[in-house]
């Protein structure tokens, strides 16, 4: 139960945390809600668990010790299902560490107001806690106190909590002899005798334990003290529990521990569920109920210190969310030091976000889902255009945090599907990434050696994710990435140069052989199962030949525009393959289309931007005459360009050329990535930092942004594409990292 602490009065903070509440407390300390002090929130999803030792125990040096040992080993647990470590000190008076807040009740709380969890709610929470003590195992840690308080049921699924007795296995030595660390009622028989020698299958007989729990909402231990011997008794004990259960838990509760399931054994019999968890609705009320407090605790502190800076004469600014935000002091970029990146971890310092994000009050409603289906590039046209969806708290999912993940190298656009991020990579790579979380949902190598291995294109139709490669197209089912579709490339000796996707037909560009006259191929096919009446699913519609080297088609407008090596460019009409238009040699390496306009970033003589009539190819303008555009552009509404080319930013007047701002930037590698719109700002993202902009004035606004630590320079410095939605930002670099943050 959150108790919360008035926000008049003395500030309560632990660390760099501003207390909002008091969630509980023990023998070694308390438990409390707070948020960063420079950050206050009313975004539960932005909140943190802050656990400290009470200060009138005799904190030794030995103490201190282990305690920093434990924070360091703790932080390498991977699982979506564990609390995520955020922050900790030993070495401060009273040692403390974070966690993020997930709002939902313990399991032994659930049960004993809700009562008992049905099968298929038992299922998908053993295969989460599997996959949860699989990271922790994996980290050589174990948890030694699996109990149903230390299980908490949040909206996307559980939480596996309170790492402070975990120990790794090699560290026998911090412990007196023959102590026993745990609850006694969930222990396995070898950590009631106080054995030393206690391995994972320890932590699975407490997870058979407390689904036992889950299912009958009662423990079985004095009854199993009493029968359990072997298996066959412990078969007799479980045969209240629902029969679908009782196999996996037997394999749980064997009394040796040789015996018993290992989680990735669980995880196979029960796999975790996609999209949100299916709780009774007694369950999800109480998570409603535990969400509405910590908001009405950070809307309390955010209106009060709004009043507080007010009186004190400070002018807010109005942001978006109908917040305040304190006027940002006018400042160029500055250079971040490669050094200081090195020792930063990313998850803490996306925690640190920018007042802009953070003084917005919680929506009045919930959350809403992320958008069905966000495309690569934003769509038709690539225009780089997220829109005021980029920014609206209304898209961001109730329980985010930010994460690192990892997909495979050389990963291209990505993709969101709902709660699932599809990050495509070179050769038909395919990785799938839990958009929440962070963690690994299923992926498919490519063939990054074999010719033609080109970035891929992707597009998602019916809940199928389809990508192109060397082999062909393959279609992957977004829920379990089990490949449903094939199909072959075009006989001959061509090599894939890159594919688009728009309304279901995939216009796929291969390159003719190196020793012939350099025709290529420019073909049209329909996915998906044509079960929209059109009866043309997985068929090619059309194919027509592109001498001149075709490269990466771009499709806007009911037309494919194609670029040609040295041979400028040349359209089609996207239905049928005909009504051929060419250029009048403007080279185009990359091609945007909006409201009737096509933006080429050429590689001739001129420099800057060509500005083409979509329809005819008829040049219109030349915007940033002589600059050599370094960095994708974007195209904004209302006739907005936005290029740069690695030392200045500028916005500009498709109609009239006219330059309305441009901004010095300094990169580390001088090689910015693309830029992008997000409704009244503008932002470039590289391996350095986030650098972001008002489009109306220029006026940037940088954050320092480091990537995850331990980057050779020559890969932090990739530059990666971006999807931006509901103020989460999602980052690919060149050496797989995928990164989630504050936008």
């Amino acid at each position: 139960m959150l108790d919360p602490f008035p926000p008049e009065g003395t500030p309560r903070q632990i660390g760099p945390y501003r207390l909002l509440g008091r969630l509980g407390s023990g023998a070694m300390g308390e438990v409390h809600l707070g948020c960063h002090a420079t950050a206050l929130t009313a975004d539960p999803a932005r909140m943190v668990v802050v656990k400290t030792i009470r200060g009138d125990l005799e904190l030794n040096s030995h103490f201190r010790r282990r305690f920093a040992r434990e924070y360091a080993a703790a932080r390498a647990v991977r699982s979506p299902y564990t609390a995520t470590l955020v922050g900790g000190r030993a070495d401060d008076e009273d040692p403390w560490l974070a966690t993020a807040y997930a709002p939902g009740p313990s399991l032994a709380e659930a049960v004993h107001l809700r009562g008992p969890l049905d099968e298929q709610a038992v299922r998908a929470l053993g295969a989460a806690l599997a996959d949860a003590l699989r990271g922790v195992h994996a980290a050589g840690l174990l948890h030694r106190d699996l109990k149903p308080d230390n299980i908490l049921l949040c909206a996307d699924g559980p939480r596996l909590i309170d790492f402070g007795i975990a120990r790794a296995f090699d560290a026998s030595a911090l412990t007196r002899a023959g102590s026993r660390v745990g609850t006694t009622s969930y222990m396995s028989p070898e950590q009631l005798l106080g054995s030393s020698g206690l391995t994972a299958a320890t932590d699975v007989f407490s997870l058979g334990m407390s689904l036992y729990f889950a299912a009958t909402g009662r423990n079985p231990f004095a009854s199993y003290r009493e029968r359990g011997t072997a298996d066959g008794p412990v078969a007799d004990l479980l045969a209240d529990a629902p029969a679908g259960l009782r196999p996996v838990l037997a394999r749980c509760l064997r009394t040796r521990p040789a015996g018993r399931a290992t989680p990735e054994w669980i995880a196979e019999q029960w796999a975790v569920p996609t999209g949100a968890f299916s709780w009774a609705p007694g369950v999800r009320a109480l998570i409603a109920e535990d969400e509405k407090a910590a908001r009405q605790c950070g809307a309390a502190l955010l209106a009060y210190q709004t009043t507080a800076d007010r009186d004190a004469g400070v002018l807010p600014t109005p942001t978006l969310g109908g917040g305040t935000v304190r006027p940002p002091k006018r400042r160029k970029p500055r250079r971040v030091a490669l050094s200081a990146l090195a020792v930063l971890s990313v998850t803490s310092a996306l925690l640190v976000v920018s007042a802009d994000e953070a003084q917005q009050p919680a929506p009045e409603a919930p959350a809403a889902a992320l958008a069905a289906y966000l495309a690569p590039y934003t769509g038709e046209g690539r225009p780089r255009d997220f829109g005021k969806g980029a920014v609206s708290r209304l898209h961001r999912p109730a329980n985010w945090s930010p994460w690192t993940g990892r997909a495979q190298p050389r990963t291209g656009p990505c993709a969101l599907d709902g709660t699932v991020l599809l990050c495509a990579g070179t050769g038909g790579a395919l990785t799938a990434l839990d958009a929440n979380y962070g963690h690994t949902l299923w992926s498919h190598r490519g063939d990054a050696s074999a010719a033609g291995a080109t970035a891929a294109n992707l597009a998602v139709i019916a809940g199928v994710a389809y990508v192109n490669g060397p082999r062909g197209t393959d279609g992957y089912r977004v829920r379990d990435g089990d490949r449903v579709v094939h199909h072959d490339p075009p006989p001959g000796r061509y090599t894939m140069g890159g594919a688009e996707t728009l309304d279901g037909v995939m216009y796929s560009v291969y390159a003719g052989p190196f020793d012939g006259d350099g025709t290529g191929l420019l073909t049209a096919r329909r996915l998906g199962s044509g079960d929209e009446g059109r009866g043309d699913g997985g068929r090619e519609l059309w194919r027509v030949p592109v001498p001149g080297g075709p490269q990466q088609p771009l499709v806007a407008g009911g037309r494919v525009y194609v670029p040609r090596l040295l041979q400028g460019l040349v359209s089609y009409d996207a239905r049928t393959g005909g009504d051929r238009v060419e250029s009048d040699g403007v080279s185009c390496e990359w091609g945007q289309v909006r409201d009737g306009r096509l933006v080429c970033v050429g590689a001739d003589e001129q420099g800057g931007v060509h500005v083409l009539d979509a329809r005819t190819l008829k040049r219109r303008a030349l915007v940033g005459r002589g600059r050599h555009v370094r960095s994708g552009p974007a195209l904004g509404p209302g006739g907005l360009l936005a290029i740069g080319d690695g030392e200045t930013v500028s916005l500009h007047d498709l109609d009239t050329g006219r330059t309305l701002w441009s901004e010095s930037v300094e990169h580390m590698d001088g090689n910015p990535g693309p830029l992008y719109f997000a409704d009244d700002r503008l932002i470039q993202v590289n391996g350095a930092e986030i650098t972001k902009f008002a489009v109306a004035s220029g006026e940037p606004l940088s954050r320092t942004y480091p990537g995850p630590k331990d980057w050779e320079t020559d890969e932090l410095l990739q530059n990666g594409e971006c999807l931006a939605v509901g103020g989460i930002l999602y980052v690919t670099f060149s050496d797989g990292t995928v990164v989630s943050g504050y936008l």
